[in-house]
């Protein structure tokens, strides 16, 4: 049985000591493919360092330098970001045959909704689409930020949708101004003012009428003890007279106050309608006092 088993032995180690070796030449393209792609790495270049990484990551760079590229690809890959555009219309509508350039290297291509691998940094993505115009965007990938998701609008807003069998044409553009005209007016004002005048007026007249009719009743007391010009009487009747008198301008200037406010009250506007443009509404009340006469001058236009 040992006697079988010393040639086998013998043979397997023939095997191994007979494996082609790393050329010296090739072994050297592998380290400084190695050590470029870590520079790249460390550069910022992610892409530029997996490919180089990768051409080193074979059996023909021997084990050590093919684990160390290989580990490197791995790393560089899980930090490598990608990006997912999504093309919109105004309406939120999906757009196709949306082509995209990005940093302006290289054609164009169709948007597809894949996401795409590129380095970290800034990068601004060209879109055009069919009948639009194209649409620039940048956006700031980060290291490890996978499958980010950026919707990026295609051509002008959509119209707001007018009522079911509206021309919208004859839509108004701007709302119609709310009336903001009041019920109240400046002739109602002067109605009451009148009014109160009036009111004061009939007072007035009753005081002073109260008070002649007292100074006359006194006087035909006093004139039975004789009226002559210097009695007491004659005093007296003559602020009678005097108190009569303005007790009938009270009474006519009360009268034509609370005349003039109904009038004024009830052709009063209503707040709806408003005068014609160059047209005056008013009413002017003057007081008028004379020897024998007294009253109110009303005057206006409605």
């Amino acid at each position: 049985m040992r006697a079988h088993l010393v040639p086998i032995a013998l043979l397997t180690t023939a095997g191994l000591m007979f494996a082609p070796p790393v050329r010296a030449q090739d072994a050297s393209a592998c380290v400084d493919a190695s050590n470029h792609g870590l520079d790249l790495r460390k550069s910022g270049k992610l892409l530029d360092a997996r490919k180089t990484l990768i051409g080193c990551a074979v059996d023909a760079c021997g084990s050590d330098i093919k684990g160390t590229c290989t580990q490197r690809v791995a790393e560089i890959n899980d930090a490598l970001p990608t990006i997912i555009l999504l093309a919109k219309d105004g309406a939120g509508n999906d757009v196709a045959g949306v082509k995209v350039t990005v940093d302006g290297a290289g054609a164009p291509v169709a948007l597809d909704g894949r996401a795409m691998t590129l380095d970290p940094g800034t990068h601004t993505f060209h879109l055009e689409a069919p009948g639009q115009p194209p649409v620039d965007k940048s956006f700031v990938l980060a290291e490890r930020q996978k499958d980010r998701r950026e919707i990026v609008t295609i051509g002008a807003a959509a119209p707001a949708p007018t009522p079911a069998g509206t021309d919208a044409s004859s839509m108004p553009t701007t709302p119609p101004a709310a009336d903001t005209g009041s019920s109240w007016s400046t002739q109602k004002t002067l109605a009451i003012v009148a009014g109160g005048v009036g009111v004061v007026g009939i007072g007035l007249g009753t005081v002073m009428g109260l008070m002649a009719s007292s100074k006359w009743s006194s006087a035909q007391n006093d004139c039975g003890n004789g009226c002559g010009p210097s009695a007491p009487a004659q005093g007296e009747k003559s602020d009678a007279s005097t108190f009569a008198t303005v007790s009938t301008v009270g009474f006519v200037v009360g009268g034509v106050g609370l005349v003039g406010a109904a009038v004024l009250w009830f052709t009063a506007p209503s707040g709806s309608s408003a005068p014609a443009t160059g047209s005056r509404r008013g009413v002017d009340v003057v007081p008028m006092l004379g020897a024998g006469n007294s009253g109110l001058i009303v005057k206006g236009a409605f």
